[in-house]
């Protein structure tokens, strides 16, 4: 169609008019010119595919390939300069030329007059068109090959090969049909091949699979035999954890309970695991009865060693006995231990610290003979087993109870020589300095003993502790012993004291704090107990005497050895107790003891008033308010309240069917102070009463008595002065006292002042009314009272003003009011 289209445009040129024959032989030329090519082409191509050369041609490059072309096609154009004679040939076919040409033209006309959108072509000329190509083609076929020469030479071998070709092809089609069938075979025999491998694969799996089963039940199989001969090894009664079996038994145990943890899921697990787990019992049973077994013999050789034997301290024998010793080479060659503190050297340290390292060494030599045991101990505990399955607390208990009886026995020993040696000269506060230096001592050697014996660290911190306890006990009986011999409070406190600052001390071991705190403790209940002795016998009956009532009535109190033998108890004993014990026990002596002093002085009041003499009464309560206040100064030192809290039930409601708890609490302070103030006005109103005694009746006196009353009121305020100067040394409490004295004798003597006065204006009056009335008589006193200088007239009786005067100065000697308490206390705080 292409080609077809080319040719339509070629003849269908605007005002083209060439000659038919001309045009015809053009259309040849043409149609030979684009059809030849081509068909050489193709013929070159399959006779050299015949002939084989069709491969050196496909080897040759474009430009060689196209000169070649070139080269063949230059006959071309001879050979065909002449036109093809189509009429002749056309009528060989039944045809002409003209209506070839007519039919040609016309449809070529028409084809390019019409659009080719609105072209409509009838089929039969269609068919007639295409049938006239065909014949054209083939006369154009025809002749080329006629001219061509060598053509039909060329073309016959082309149908040869074209021959040889299609038999080719066939049997290439039959080849390739017996490939096909032979991959099908293939295909086939590639997919049984390959279900066989797969079988054989899963066959194979399998077939491991079942290896590994059989190995795996041969493995498991041997260890749960392993188990039954690991257990009947374990129940052999012959086992000996000295044999070389042993540490390999000990491992396969491990192992096997490892493996049996690892497989809970057997069915025979847990029944294996508990007759393993029993016969690791009694291996570990068998390896610490060994480890028991050798520590007491290091126990028993350390015990019975010579140098053991010679470090216990023994008294030398008296001066008979002497000869015997020197006879003796046995005695000769024992020698007797310095004691540490005995002559106060560290010698005596160095040579108990000797004696127990040379004893210690004996121990360790003895143990080092069957380390491997305590070796296989401390592997055991490591592996990360609990202490209840290894459960060596029989080990170290052993251990313990070893060290105690070898070291326990050399320091109580010591210290009991220490304490025989000179017991008036060894007090207990030195014997607990003594003490603790020896348990130091004993302690650094325990530790190297231990660190010796011993590899793992947390070992230390399980036993070392109950070892210091062990040791303790041994050491905290001698103390014990001691102890309950003293009886003196003041030693009790300082061995308290001495206790407290020993635990204190930097250097001190930590180990030994539960010993000091349980020797502070023990100190402490004895000090409480000859407390209790001290209060009943000292304090409840330490009343005044005779003598000391004498001696108060004439000396008054000279010195702090004067006070009774309660108070001096009672501050005696506060002043020990209370940096000895817990201010809760403290405050129940305390109190007691104060309120037996309190009791005490007020007996001491009252005795002393029914003393015979001159002011007993006012030097009762003057030694009293000494007393009181000695004891109020002691009670100043105490920083904390000393408060004690009663509970008792109260059953008055029991009727009612209701019991009551009461609750009561006492201050031992304020008690005092209470105490303080009812004798501080009672000894102000007596001193007031023996001064102010002379001005009583001072309105009915005269002038004469009443000067005689002012000098004997000085006289006796000059007297109680010196009294009490006699029981209160210091000088502002005396003035705090008589402050409150002085201020109403100054108003009673104002008031006496005053009636003098009265008195002598009364005296100036009388003869005045004399001279006016003559017989005139006086019945009432004047309003006014004579001055103290003037007396009374003769004849002067009392009237209704001097009885108001009386009962005045009758109220002024009552009782202070309570107006004035209060300053007299806080002046008393002054002191």
């Amino acid at each position: 169609m292409k080609r077809k289209e080319r040719m339509n445009c070629l003849f269908s040129g605007g005002g083209w008019m060439v000659h038919e024959r001309a045009s015809m032989r053009l259309y040849c030329f043409l149609s030979l010119f684009l059809y030849l090519p081509r068909f050489f082409f193709f013929l070159c191509l399959q006779v050299s595919e015949i002939v084989g050369s069709f491969p050196s041609v496909l080897m040759l490059s474009d430009a060689e390939f196209s000169h070649r072309l070139d080269v063949a096609l230059a006959q071309m154009p001879k050979i065909f300069q002449h036109a093809i004679p189509f009429s002749d040939r056309m009528l060989e076919f039944g045809g002409s030329l003209l209506d070839t040409t007519v039919r040609f033209g016309g449809s070529m006309n028409r084809g390019s007059s019409l659009s080719p959108a609105v072209e409509l072509r009838d089929p039969q000329k269609e068919q007639e068109t295409q049938a006239t190509e065909e014949m054209l083609r083939e006369i154009a076929k025809a002749e080329s090959e006629s001219r061509v020469e060598g053509l039909q030479r060329w073309l016959e071998r082309a149908a040869e090969g074209r021959r040889m070709g299609e038999q080719c092809l066939s049997v290439f089609n039959d080849l390739s049909s017996c490939l096909d069938s032979m991959c099908d075979v293939t295909a086939a025999v590639q997919e049984q091949s390959n279900l066989l491998s797969s079988n054989a694969s899963a066959l194979m799996v399998r077939k491991t699979k079942l290896e590994m089963v059989q190995e795996e039940l041969e493995r498991m199989i041997k260890h749960f035999t392993r188990i039954e001969v690991l257990t009947r090894e374990a129940e052999n009664p012959v086992l000996s954890a000295n044999s070389t079996r042993y540490p390999s038994m000990l491992q396969e145990m491990e192992e096997e309970m490892q493996f049996l943890s690892r497989n809970p899921n057997f069915l025979s697990s847990k029944v294996y695991a508990t007759r393993l787990a029993l016969a690791q019992q009694r291996a570990f049973q068998c390896l610490k009865d060994a480890i028991v077994e050798s520590v007491r013999s290091a126990q028993n050789v350390t015990v019975g060693s010579d140098v053991y034997r010679d470090a216990f301290y023994r008294r030398q024998r008296g001066s008979s006995n002497d000869a015997a010793n020197t006879e003796d080479p046995a005695l000769k060659t024992t020698t007797i231990l310095p004691l540490p503190g005995v002559d106060g050297s560290s010698d005596a340290q160095r040579a108990v610290s000797d004696a127990l390292r040379r004893i210690n060494a004996i121990f360790c030599e003895k143990l080092s003979e069957k380390a491997s045991l305590r070796r296989m101990v401390e592997a055991i505990g490591g592996d990360g087993e609990s202490k209840d399955e290894v459960n060596d607390n029989e080990i170290f208990d052993a251990y313990r109870e070893s060290r105690v009886l070898v070291v326990g026995p050399l320091l109580q020993n010591w210290l009991e020589a220490w304490c025989s040696v000179d017991a008036a000269a060894k007090p207990m506060p030195k014997l607990v300095n003594h003490l603790n230096s020896l348990m130091k001592i004993a302690l650094a050697g325990e530790k190297e003993v231990f660190d010796e014996i011993w590899l793992r660290e947390d070992f230390s911190a399980r036993v070392f502790q109950q070892l210091v306890t062990g040791l303790s006990n041994e050491v905290y009986h001698v103390f014990r012993s001691q102890l309950l011999q003293v009886d003196e409070l003041e030693e009790l406190a300082r061995t308290i004291e001495e206790i407290q600052w020993e635990n204190t001390r930097q250097d001190n071991a930590a180990e030994l704090s539960e010993l000091l705190t349980k020797l502070i403790q023990d100190t402490q209940e004895r000090l409480i107990f000859r407390t209790s002795v001290f209060l009943r016998q000292s304090i409840m009956r330490g009343g005044p005497t005779k003598a000391m009532l004498r001696e108060f009535q004439s000396d008054g109190v000279k010195s702090d050895d004067s006070y009774i033998p309660a108070l001096s108890n009672c501050v005696a004993l506060l002043r020990i107790l209370y940096p000895s014990l817990e201010f809760s026990v403290f405050s129940v002596f305390a109190e007691e003891a104060i309120h037996c002093a309190l009791t005490q002085m007020q007996e001491l009041a009252r005795l002393m008033s029914q003393q015979r003499g001159e002011n007993a009464a006012i030097k009762g309560l003057m030694c009293q308010l000494c007393h009181l206040i000695h004891l109020r100064e002691e009670l100043s030192r105490i920083d904390e309240n000393i408060t004690v809290v009663e509970k008792r039930i109260d059953l008055s409601k029991i009727a009612q069917r209701r019991v009551e708890i009461v609750q009561s609490s006492r201050e031992s302070k304020k008690d005092v102070e209470t105490e303080i103030k009812v004798c501080c006005e009672r000894l102000v109103q007596m001193l007031f009463s023996g001064v102010s005694a002379p001005l009583s009746g001072v309105a009915r006196k005269k002038p004469e008595e009443i000067r005689d009353a002012v000098s004997a009121l000085e006289q006796n305020w000059t007297t109680q002065m010196e009294l009490l100067r006699l029981f209160i040394s210091n000088a502002t409490t005396r003035e705090v006292l008589l402050r409150p004295v002085r201020a109403r004798i100054d108003e009673l003597l104002r008031e006496t002042d005053s009636i003098q006065q009265q008195q002598q204006q009364q005296q100036q009056q009388q003869p005045e009314q004399r001279t006016e009335g003559g017989t005139k008589t006086v019945v009432s006193a004047p309003a006014s009272v004579p001055t103290a200088g003037n007396s009374f007239a003769p004849g002067q009786v009392e009237d209704g003003g001097t009885a108001e005067l009386l009962q005045q100065e009758t109220e002024r000697q009552t009782p202070m009011p309570e107006k004035t308490i209060p300053s007299l206390r806080g002046d008393l705080d002054l002191v």
